[in-house]
This record gives C-alpha cells, structure tokens and sequence, in this order.
C-alpha cells in the first residue's frame, strides 16, 4: 500500500509536468497544480514518515526533474508544516515551488544533468521570468504562490539573496528549495545530507530566520526519515520513523544478495548515541521496497511500544467550532449564584494557560503596578465578570492564531485597535460592560482569521465600500459570509442572546420600532467602532455616502457629536499603542 500511495502521486507530478510543457498557461494549470499539491499535503499529513521520508530516497528509473520537482514539493510542505503554516498557504507555497522547475524543464534538467565544462555557458537559462505565469497568478490573486515563483532566479544561485527574503514566507520558500537542490543528486554534484545543508543554511541565512530551521531539529531531526544511518557496531540502518526516546529503524543489508533476510530483520528503537553517519539521499530501485519499511512490520511495532512516544510531523491543533471544555466548567462556576472561589480557583489551576493569562492581567490593572502572583488575586482584582471575558477572548484568540498566515500580524494589530474602540465608547455610553463589548468585537471579526481566502493573501487591499460592514475590510472573494460566520461561531460558544442578536444586526441602519433601545445602541456601537478604527487604521480612506449616514444615525442613537468622538479617538491615537494587550 505505501509503495502504491507514493507510486501514483509521482504518476501524477509526471502528468502535471507534462500539462506544464503542453498546454497553454490558464487557470486550468493552476488548478491542476493545486489539486496535485493538495492531494500530496492529504497524503502527508495521514502518512507522514512516509511521504516525508522520499527525498532522502531518490528514484533512477525516473527523470532528474521528476525527482527534484517532486522533492521541492514534499520539503517546502515539511518546512511548513514544521514551522506551524495554514494548509491553505503551505499549498500556495508547495505550488509555488512546483512551478520554479516546472516552467524550465528542460533549461534545468540540461543543467543540472551536464557536465561541468559546459555549466557555465547554461547558468544564464536557469530563473527566466515567465510575465505570462506571473501575470496568470496576480489576476487570480495567488499571491503567496506568486511570491515564491519569483525567488526562481535566485535559488539555482551560490549566493544568499539578503535584499529579497523580506517575509517568513519567502524565506521558507527559499529554504526548502535549497534543501531540495543540495539533497537531490546529480551528474555535477554529489548530494549533501540533511543535516549538512541545515549547518550550511544556518550559516548563509539572516539570523532572524533561525527560527525557520529550528524545528527541524526535532522533526525530521539530523538523521531524516528515510535516511541510512550508519551506527557503531558497523550496521547500516533506514530511519523509519521517530520517537522521543530516540529513531525507530530497520537494518539495511550490506550485499544485494540478503535482501531479503534484511526484509525480516526486526525493527528497533536506535538511540542517537548509537549513529555514527548519517547519509545523503539513496537511490530506491523498486517502489515496492517501501511497503517492506512503512509497512504492518512498522505498524506492529509503534502499537507494542506506544511508551516510546512518537515524534509528530503535524502539531494537534485546537478546535475553533466550539468552546473548550474547561472554559465552560470554569464559566458554569463563575456564573453559579453561590460560586466558590476555592472551586474556581482549582478548575482554572489545571488550564495553565488561563492561569498565566489571568495574572498578566490582573497585573496590568493593578494601580500599584506590582505582578499578581497567585488566581485569587487575580479574581479578587478582576471580579467574576471581567474573569470570564477575559477566559473567553484569550481561549478565542490563541485559537484563532494557531497557524500562520500573512496577514495574521496586521489583523491582529487591526482587531485589538478596534476592541480598543468598543470597549472606550463602551465605557463613555455606559451601555454594556467594556469587557463583554471587547467579547461581541472579538467573534465580530473572527472569521478574518480562518478564511481561506483571507489567510491565502500577501497583501492586505481594502475595499472602498461601506466602513461600518465586515464584509468590506478585506477585498477579496467570498467575504458575504463574514458576519453570519461570526455569529455562528459566538453561538457554538454558548454566548449570550443579546450579543448574538448583536452580531446579525450590527451593520444595519435601524429604526426606533425594529429593536428595543439598548440593541440597537449596542449595535451601533459596534458599527461605529469598525467604521473609527478602519479610519485611522488606513490614512487613504474617505467615507464614503453610505457610511456617513450610517455613522450620523449611530451618533443620534449612542447620544454622542462630531467633536466628542473626535476628542475620543485623539486620546485613543495617543495611547492605544501602548495599552494593546
């Protein structure tokens, strides 16, 4: 079976690439792109020693470019996965890489494939611009693959392009395809291992960039998945998986003639101690010999010996769809009649993190600014209520950030600019409490976080429409479901009636008979906010017709003037930066 999964998807790359040299650039390319990257990222992910075990293992019965392509693809998925991207942008960059040697097939497999005394009259052909490719991705607003297939001309190169790696993303691009180049052999070079092109990269790249390399060391570790090993007592073994208590491995027969003794030979936990060597990538003859080492042998073996504990390529993420347990146990105490401060204090004691969020802000609102050291103060010092919001915005937020994006950073600083509004026209109408309306603006923008389309994006370009609508921040495809998604979300987390009436209502002008008073200033409470914080936020923007009378008829409803909201945002301009949590 694993030799099957690995077989078909390298049929389907040599498809691929043939379509590349073919058929005419459109969106049917990158579409067959995306689904063979999206189809390898499946497969990786539910077999991950596996899948990410091939670049070590190169295939002689296949083109050079076959191999280099297919390893490009794999290692920018593992250094993604690694260093904890979004699905949606590791496939743009996986495509991104795919593209770098699709588009120069030929160009590449000549130079790479040709002795050295001709290599130089070739270096000039490798990293041509494509402007028809290019301008395929911008207009289809694949930006990070966009981005990626533009470090073409810099990845066949010796040298570090400094001036060019601006961005986690380029940078991991360029990684990874480094690694795939270096590691994969060819007729000029003999293939570097796995752990010399870490020690190369660490010493060439930027140190802020460190951070990329570091979890490989865990995952695949200096002696990869799929790597021979050399140990001390002179036997050569394949890396088949890893644990916490060292590499899972299997003998390798030195004479082709005990093959298939080696086949039976048992398979075993190898310290680190014990490795001497580690290889650069080997040639695999015949696919079938992965169903002998990723096979029911391997299986067998991590069910017997679950206390090793495997080493996973993909972190556990935490669901966002509902509220986590432990919150709801904490909240159910918190909102009890006759609470128990004692009883809270013990169900917030086993969250860690809930415990450190809440003394971190209780040392922040403490006037003698002295650091909160235990949970009863910090309740005593918050109250129940704020205690609660606060639990609940930061077991929103850490979800909602797990995975990295490109426009995570500024839509962060952007949300937490506009709950910093809520809360202080929340305070001056004295309407709801500053913390719940911190709460309602938080599920408010909580889809910008999880879209795929959002989070697939470079570049952040704001719509000229209506201010005071979510669904025009962000001028990208598929946003009319922004604040029914938020509303959905702050009902599968249990929150209260009014705020989600709120969260359907917020960007609608209404009349005296359509809600009772208190929603609809709660409403335009929110709809003001985004509408101020998209102002200041983006120093371009006017308003536009139908945000002006939306924005004079939330005035008259929350009792507040020009001059008075002004005054408020010249105090918040001033000091927001530096009260943010």
């Amino acid at each position: 079976m694993s030799a099957e999964i690995v077989k078909q998807h390298y049929i389907a790359l040599a498809k691929l690439l043939k379509i590349y040299r073919t058929a005419p650039l459109d969106r049917t390319l990158i579409k067959a792109s995306h689904d063979f990257c999206k189809s390898l990222y499946s497969a990786a992910k539910k077999h991950p020693e596996l899948i990410f075990a091939q670049p070590q293992l190169y295939k002689p019965q296949l083109p050079f470019i076959v191999n280099l392509t297919f390893n490009s693809a794999v290692l920018t998925c593992l250094l993604a996965v690694r260093n904890k991207f979004d699905p949606s942008v590791t496939i743009q960059l996986m495509c991104g890489s795919l593209s770098i040697y699709a588009l120069e097939q030929s160009s590449i497999e000549e130079h790479y494939q040709t002795d050295k005394d001709n290599q130089k009259s070739l270096t000039n052909k490798l990293g041509l611009r494509n402007a028809k490719f290019s301008q395929l991705l911008k207009s289809n607003q694949q930006q990070i693959w966009l981005s990626t297939y533009l470090l073409r001309s810099h990845i066949h190169l010796t040298h570090y392009p400094r001036t060019s790696l601006t961005s986690p993303i380029t940078a991991l691009a360029y990684m990874a395809n480094k690694f795939a180049l270096l590691g994969t052999p060819n007729t000029q070079k003999q293939a570097i291992s796995f752990a010399h092109i870490i020690k190369r990269l660490s010493l060439e790249c930027c140190p802020k960039w460190y951070e990329l390399l570091t979890p490989l060391l865990q995952y695949p570790s200096v002696s990869p998945l799929g790597s021979y090993i050399r140990l001390k007592d002179g036997s050569i073994h394949m890396v088949l998986s890893l644990s916490s208590k060292g590499l899972i491995t299997k003998p390798i027969p030195s004479k082709p003639s005990v093959v298939v003794q080696s086949d039976k030979a048992d398979i075993q936990l190898t310290t680190v101690e014990q490795v001497i060597h580690s290889y650069p990538c080997q040639q695999l003859k015949s696919f079938t010999r992965l169903n002998q080492w990723w096979g029911a042998d391997l299986m067998d073996c991590i069910a017997n010996n679950k206390e090793h504990g495997l080493i996973p390529a993909f972190d556990p993420i935490l669901p966002v769809q509902a509220a986590p347990a432990s919150l709801l146990v904490i909240q159910d105490q918190l909102n009890h009649i006759n609470a128990d401060i004692k009883v809270i204090t013990k169900a917030i004691e086993k969250e860690p993190a809930f415990a450190h969020q809440l003394q971190v802000s209780a040392s922040i609102s403490n006037r003698q600014k002295q650091p909160v050291q235990n949970i009863q103060q910090s309740l005593a010092m918050l109250g129940f209520e704020r205690t609660n919001h606060i639990l609940i915005q930061h077991a929103l937020l850490s979800r909602l950030n797990q995975q990295y994006f490109p426009l995570q950073q500024a839509l962060l600083t952007f949300s937490q600019f506009f709950v910093f509004i809520v809360a202080e026209l929340a305070t001056k109408i004295k309407l709801v409490s500053p913390e719940l309306a911190r709460t309602t603006a938080y599920f408010l923008v909580s889809r910008l976080f999880t879209l795929p389309s959002i989070r697939s994006l470079n570049h952040w370009e704001k719509s000229a429409l209506a201010s005071f609508k979510l669904a025009d921040l962000i001028k990208v495809k598929e946003t009319q479901n922004l604040k029914k998604d938020g509303f959905l979300l702050a009902n599968a987390w249990q929150q209260n009636k009014q705020m989600l009436e709120v969260l359907q209502h917020y960007d609608l002008i209404m009349q005296k008979q359509d809600n009772k008073c208190s929603t609809r200033q709660y409403c335009y409470l929110l709809g003001l906010s985004l509408t101020l914080a998209q102002e200041h936020y983006f120093s371009d923007l006017t308003r536009s017709k139908e945000t002006e009378i939306y924005f004079n008829a939330g005035l008259i409803e929350l009792g507040m003037s020009q001059t008075e909201v002004m005054n408020m945002m010249a105090n918040i301009t001033t000091n927001a930066c530096c009260q943010l949590e």
